[in-house]
């Protein structure tokens, strides 16, 4: 079971490959219930989402984790509250993630948001002009343009204001991504979702008048086309506010970036966790490398440098768990041994020596 190594060039090989196809976003790439996974944050100073088009390579590998994180799973209807179950009787299923529930529908060929519950407040998607996050199947280059209406109550003094919207969802992306646990990810698919509101709270009483909150959010999302977790995800959201026409003090912003990849490399999604070992190491240059405890079969396996340049390695499997991996001639210092299958990639610092 050995592969060649094909040089550096494997980046442009790679690159120009992912430009030939890109697979449809269907069911598969939606929420499943029962999938629970880690959302860790990064610093958003200087992170921009990069460019569309086949064959992108978007590089995130110097990202900076928080050191925050939040849980997300993704429940079924009867196990959301009775109160949430009674206020949402569309919601087939809910995608928990802190402290804010969204209420989730298929229906018609359509992703809905039925509604979003948070302590602070109730949002209820209209019955007869729903919200449609996206279709079931999105082809590539294809955009997804829908309006809808919402209500919002709040909490725990229950007033309601109403929110009309407009949202735009396209498949604008197909390529590589590097994760800033050192891991390359193939054929990636990034969609961009651009969501237009305006809440309109009618004030009375003394000082009649019309408050206006306009809320602009553009998220990218990278993620396998088969495979329903995204690897990573920006968004960007800027709200203004008028009373009567005038500005109410400043624009608001917002920028969040967060990955569902460990940090310190490895998916967070439950059952995927790899804890392999490499030995000796550091190693020499020309030797051999062995990979233990491993137990996945790999698809790949590649050397990327500190500069995110790969190079396919030759490997071969000793046994059912450990692998060998010969040592070319690299440069000395840090590389990472990336080591795939189907659905995981797992990432093994080494130290190259003369």
């Amino acid at each position: 079971m050995k592969r060649r190594i094909w040089g550096f060039l494997a980046v442009c090989m790679l690159a120009s490959g992912t430009a030939a196809a890109q697979p449809v976003l269907g069911s598969s790439s939606l929420p499943t219930v029962g999938r629970s996974y880690t959302r860790y944050y990064y610093d958003t100073t200087g992170v921009d989402a990069g460019t569309s088009g086949t064959g992108v390579f978007w590089n995130y590998s110097t990202l900076t984790w928080t050191r925050a994180s939040t849980e997300t799973r993704i429940v079924a209807r009867n196990v959301l509250p009775i109160d949430v179950q009674a206020r949402y009787p569309e919601a087939q299923f809910g995608v928990i993630n802190d402290t804010t529930t969204t209420l989730m529908q298929l229906r018609n060929g359509f992703l809905r948001e039925v509604g979003i519950s948070t302590p602070k407040a109730d949002i209820a998607s209209s019955t007869g002009n729903p919200y449609d996050t996206r279709p079931v199947e999105l082809k590539y280059s294809t955009q997804h343009n829908d309006t809808w209406q919402a209500q919002i109550t709040t909490k725990p003094a229950s007033f309601s204001l109403g929110r009309a919207g407009t949202v735009s969802t396209v498949y604008d992306g197909y390529g590589q991504l590097f994760l800033p646990d050192g891991s390359i990810r193939d054929g990636i698919a990034r969609t961009t979702t651009t969501t237009r509101t305006t809440d309109t709270l009618r004030l009375q009483g003394p000082s009649p008048g019309t408050v206006l909150v306009t809320t602009l959010t553009i998220r990218h999302t990278w993620q396998p086309p088969a495979h329903d977790v995204p690897l990573l995800e920006m968004s960007t959201t800027i709200v203004s506010t008028t009373r009567n026409g005038q500005p109410v003090g400043p624009q608001q912003r917002w920028r969040s970036v967060w990955s569902s990849i460990r940090p310190d490399g490895g998916t967070s999604v439950e059952g995927d966790a790899e804890t392999s070992r490499a030995y000796p190491n550091p190693v020499r240059r020309g030797g051999v490398v062995h990979i233990a405890d491993l137990s996945m079969m790999p698809q790949y396996v590649r050397y990327v440098d500190v500069h995110g340049r790969q190079l396919d390695a030759v490997w071969s499997l000793v046994g059912d768990t450990e692998l060998s991996v010969q040592v070319p001639e690299l440069g000395t210092g840090p590389y990472m041994i990336v080591i795939a299958d189907d659905r995981r990639v797992n990432v093994i610092p080494v130290v190259v020596t003369p």
